[in-house]
């Protein structure tokens, strides 16, 4: 969200200025008037144009074996937090941005229609007179003829003493005719949802000035003469302004509208102005499009294999054992040893392990090492081996981005639950490590996202790396893959 209200804000910055120092003064007003509402589009469309110059194939992570997320989630996460630790972050967090944002917006929107309402309690509180195709409205207020839609807003008395100069509803008409209502109400609009944008202001003043200049044309066409037409603009610029959102005379551009009125045009300049749009649309693509890699043929990939392949050399590694085993008195004391310090809580829906003396560990340790391969499958506890450092992995710049639907992944970056739209403030390269793991449709938060995504970023990645090349510890634990079926949870305190 950060980079788009960035990137949307320079970009509209860059196509007004343009617009300011090359096109404004330009008799070619219909082509600036789709010039400033195009690029108030462009300025919203270009910040989600997914381009890279860099051709990549994407990975596909869909098909991923229907294995328990507990069977592939990271080893340090569980050994360090125990589920329930990982289960208690995994929660609703308010995105205060987004809330304040939505207020502001709803403000606007809410004033937006209220003001438009309040323009047709005067339509319909008035008098209304058909004039033409237009419809005359007949006001008691001391007012600037002005337009909106269909209708003209006019004093009333001065209508009635024929002191309405022609000139001036040919000019209303000229804004009638060409709808440039709907271009004014298109800017409200997005000042309404994009009010962070304070450039779309000067766009709105643009766009109405380009509108005068547009209705004066069609006002010199029937206009005794130009002289006669400007002295009476300056006559009434000195009037009171009609209301929002109509188009009306501003005293503040009375001298750029007299200015063009005399104005002759160069068709050889107008079209080398015209064709110099181009590259500046071209150049507002390529510095504010979002970092995206172009779609190509995707890979599959298995997403369970995939995170193994990539995360530690020493996942696959196994605890000693013995082709003998044990007896079955020695597979009772481990099991019966073990229990003691479990509680069943939550109507036995969750196992909660307490924290085992070193001398009973110790001694279970050396037990199921004598097991049987089969017998340590089978125990509701198992020990497991300290594991070895993740080896670096760095996302690419479309997987950091796909990343970003929270619709569809849990972000943690270094332990910690975050929004997605954190990742806004990194880069692919910010990060040494990921894991992915699937929610299975048990899990608390299934359906909320089905991926957890866990990140490292650089410098917790080397803490990472320190702490496990020191860490010597056997994890005893609750045993996922005999007891996860039965949807057990646990944890260590």
């Amino acid at each position: 969200m950060i980079n788009f209200i960035i990137n949307f804000t320079l970009c509209s910055g860059v196509l007004l200025l343009f617009y300011k120092l090359f096109l404004e003064k330009e008799k070619m007003h219909h082509f600036n008037r789709f010039y400033l509402i195009g690029s108030i589009v462009a300025s919203i469309i270009i910040p989600n144009i997914d381009i890279d110059l860099e051709q990549k194939p994407i990975v596909n992570y869909e098909n991923v074996a229907n294995q328990s997320v507990m069977q592939i989630i990271d080893y340090k996460l569980v050994a360090s937090k125990g589920v329930d630790g990982f289960q208690a972050e995994n929660s609703f967090e308010i995105n205060w941005f987004l809330v304040i944002y939505g207020i502001v917006a709803a403000f606007f929107l809410a004033r937006f229609f209220v003001n438009i309402f309040k323009i047709y309690q005067k339509i319909n509180g008035n008098i209304k007179l058909k004039y033409g195709k237009i419809d005359l409205v007949l006001i008691k207020e001391n007012l600037v003829p002005h337009s909106f839609l269909n209708y003209v807003f006019l004093n009333k008395l001065e209508y009635e003493k024929g002191e309405i100069h022609e000139s001036i509803l040919v000019h209303e008409q000229t804004h009638i005719a060409q709808k440039h209502s709907y271009d004014i109400l298109f800017i409200e609009l997005v000042k309404c949802i994009f009010w962070f944008n304070f450039l779309l202001v000067f766009y709105k003043r643009a766009i109405q000035l380009n509108h005068e200049f547009l209705a004066d044309d069609g006002a010199l066409k029937n206009a005794e003469s130009v002289m006669s037409y400007q002295y009476l603009l300056l006559q009434k610029s000195t009037e009171s302004q009609g209301q929002f959102p109509s188009s009306n005379f501003n005293f503040s551009t009375t001298k750029a509208r007299l200015i063009m009125m005399t104005k002759v045009a160069s068709k050889r300049i107008i079209r080398a102005k015209q064709l110099a749009i181009i590259p500046i649309f071209a150049l507002t693509i390529l510095f504010f499009r979002k970092n995206m890699v172009a779609q190509v043929p995707s890979i599959s990939i298995p997403l369970t294999d995939k995170v193994e392949k990539n995360t530690s050399k020493n996942l696959k590694k196994e605890v000693p054992f013995t082709i003998e085993g044990v007896s079955q008195a020695e597979l009772d004391d481990f099991h019966n040893t073990g229990m003691k310090y479990v509680k069943i809580v939550e109507n036995g829906k969750k196992h909660v392990m307490v924290k085992m003396p070193e001398s009973e560990l110790s001694r279970l340790e050396i037990i199921y090492k004598n097991m049987s391969k089969e017998q340590q499958d089978n125990q509701e506890f198992r020990f497991s081996p300290p594991i070895g450092p993740l080896e670096r992995r760095v996302p690419t710049p479309s997987v950091l981005e796909s990343f970003k639907n929270s619709r569809k992944y849990g972000i943690w970056i270094d332990d910690k639950r975050v929004a997605n739209e954190e990742l806004n403030k990194y880069k692919n390269i910010d990060f040494a490590e990921y894991d992915i793991s699937k929610l299975e449709k048990n899990a608390m938060n299934y359906g909320k996202h089905y991926y957890q995504v866990d990140l490292m970023t650089n410098l917790y990645y080397q803490k990472y790396i320190n702490e496990t090349k020191v860490d010597t510890r056997k994890y005893f634990s609750w045993n996922w893959k005999k007891n996860y079926p039965h949807k057990r949870a646990f944890e260590i305190n």
